[in-house]
């Protein structure tokens, strides 16, 4: 059975300046909670393939995500391997 989890979060700021930082996936490290690194394995303009690593309290979790990126828009990430 096929899974899909959905966030939305509000958030008081100009959407270019939230774009911005959400579009920055290897910052991630830095502010999403339980993220322990993230590694680019392709890029071009519109989308990325990146591996991120997780903290869990069980076990580190790793997963490759699918990154799309609608500029000022909106930023779509799919997993495309890994456990979840």
């Amino acid at each position: 059975m096929k899974k899909t989890i959905t966030l939305t979060k509000k958030i008081d700021v100009p959407l270019s300046i939230a774009y911005q930082i959400v579009a920055e996936v290897e910052h991630y490290p830095e502010f999403v909670p339980n993220v322990k690194s993230v590694e680019i394995l392709a890029k071009n303009d519109d989308r990325m393939v990146a591996e991120m690593s997780f903290n869990s309290k069980l076990h580190n979790v790793q997963i490759q995500t699918l990154v799309t990126f609608h500029e000022n828009q909106s930023i779509i990430i799919k997993q495309i391997y890994g456990l979840f």
